[in-house]
């Protein structure tokens, strides 16, 4: 697990790791390159730690902002 504990942010789709990620909550963003119907599926729960992006180019907005956006998911 030393990667992800010393990892910044979690960036990724849908793995186990997420879990090892959270023992040490920092930012999550995920990538939706499937385009998943995923706030209905229980398997995309984890989606919930953070934003979900369905375009890879969104993704600078979310890093310039990093502190700002983890505060949203924090209580999750």
């Amino acid at each position: 697990m030393d990667y992800t504990l010393n990892a910044d942010i979690y960036l990724g789709d849908v793995s186990s790791q997420i879990y090892e990620f959270l023992i040490k909550p920092r930012l999550c963003v995920f990538l939706n390159s499937h385009h998943a119907l995923w706030r209905e599926d229980p398997n995309y729960q984890h989606w919930r730690c953070g934003p979900v992006l369905d375009k890879v180019s969104d993704l600078s907005s979310i890093l310039e902002n990093i502190e700002d956006t983890q505060k949203n998911y924090h209580d999750i």
